[in-house]
């Protein structure tokens, strides 16, 4: 299982968002177990499936007046590294993009205390299933597991399909997931990226794109190593305070599929 790292200093990370301008959130440490959201109007409120949403491209936390987005690179700390004891602070609903998790633990990086204790986890109450067809078909299901164990698929339309099971002791793997830049796909979007590059969009670097790589197979690899990154975020979201212990098969899938198979698995 994963260890507690117990967040004990207030950082608050800083970066141009998605859209490139400039941004910031406050990682404050919080007096108990688990992760929350400061909001305007229902003061500090756990974060988990009840106040995400599934936005195009994106999972959204919203509650009390507040909303962040982007939230899959954030959440996704929890189960990476097993940082606990947080509570958010918004400043701007687009948050510092930074090229995905890699990039909010760098700036955190000695705000925590480590400790010998075992990430708390949660069982589902059910079983889920979710399955839909965009451009390819997509699956997702949670099963009840004595442990943890990720099956995840990843294949966009040109290039090899990837699949390998991953489980929290597969530090090598976990390592992957951490590095991993945000997918640059479609990949007619690297066009429009080199033009706001030229107009000082900052995040071109942040981004990983097929022509930047040595070969089709790398890229891939690269792109299914973030599936894993947003999988651990969306997956984080099973409960405020635990991590889930669940045989889960992620087919192709995305934020949209992976939020709704955890409701229907932990309402």
């Amino acid at each position: 299982m994963i260890k507690r790292k117990i967040l004990t200093k207030e950082v608050t990370v800083t970066g141009p968002n998605f859209w490139g301008f400039n941004s910031s959130i406050t990682f404050k440490p919080a007096e108990r177990p688990g992760w929350f959201l400061r909001t305007k109007t229902n003061g500090d409120v756990p974060v988990d499936f009840r106040i995400a949403v599934s936005k195009k491209g994106r999972l959204e936390l919203s509650s009390g007046g507040t909303e962040l987005a982007v939230i899959e690179h954030i959440i996704a700390l929890k189960m990476l590294i097993g940082l606990d004891q947080v509570i958010l602070i918004v400043h701007n609903k687009w948050p510092p993009y930074l090229g995905g998790a890699s990039g909010y633990i760098k700036q955190l990086k000695g705000s925590w205390v480590q400790t010998d204790e075992d990430f708390p986890f949660i069982k589902p109450n059910d079983e889920s299933y979710v399955n839909t067809f965009n451009s390819i078909a997509t699956e997702v299901s949670i099963k009840k597991s004595e442990g943890f164990l990720l099956h995840l698929h990843s294949k966009w339309k040109d290039l090899p399909r990837i699949n390998f099971k991953v489980t929290l002791e597969d530090l090598g793997l976990i390592q992957e997931f951490i590095e991993a830049k945000p997918q640059g796909f479609p990949h007619w979007r690297k066009h429009f990226a080199n033009l706001a590059s030229f107009f000082g969009w900052p995040n071109i670097e942040y981004v990983s794109w097929k022509n930047k790589n040595t070969s089709v197979y790398e890229t891939a690899r690269k792109w299914w190593a973030h599936a894993g990154q947003d999988a651990f975020g969306e997956l984080g979201l099973c409960d405020y305070k635990a991590i889930p212990l669940v045989n889960c098969f992620r087919y192709n899938a995305g934020h949209k599929e992976t939020l709704e198979a955890v409701k229907k698995a932990f309402s």
